[in-house]
């Protein structure tokens, strides 16, 4: 019965790792997101004011289509960017959580072995006394 309420104490400090590191991690790729988002709009913003009123999707003549595909080559990269940020952000939460785990289990050994340890020596002293 014991054995069974540690383990499932365990589990919940688990989860509660979890949810904790997973919410900073959302909480984090928000602002990331947002940061990218702000920079593609000032980007967008300079090159928009950059090309006049035909904007990056005229198709007028006279207008340089070299332009739009730097653009959109740049709308790519920076959601693949954060699309890799996103990922990345999640590893690192998802081995944070196994570190916190191992470190609650090292944490379990270490008292199981001072115990079995306080255990030997106190048998010790009692077949000592005994053979006194």
């Amino acid at each position: 019965m014991h054995a069974r309420l540690s383990s499932l104490l365990l589990e919940v400090a688990e989860l509660r790792d979890d949810r904790e590191l997973r919410t900073a991690a959302i909480n984090d790729l928000g602002r990331t997101i947002a940061k990218i988002e702000k920079t593609e709009r000032a980007a967008h913003a300079a090159l928009g004011s950059a090309l006049g009123p035909a904007g990056l999707g005229a198709n007028k003549r006279g207008a340089n289509p070299a332009v739009a595909v730097p653009a959109n080559k740049q709308q790519k990269s920076i959601a693949s960017i954060a699309k890799q940020l996103v990922k990345a952000r999640l590893a690192e939460a998802g081995l944070q959580r196994k570190l916190r785990a191992c470190l609650r289990t090292e944490n379990e050994l270490q008292k199981m072995v001072a115990e079995r340890d306080r255990r030997i020596a106190h048998l010790k002293h009692t077949l000592k006394v005994r053979h006194y």
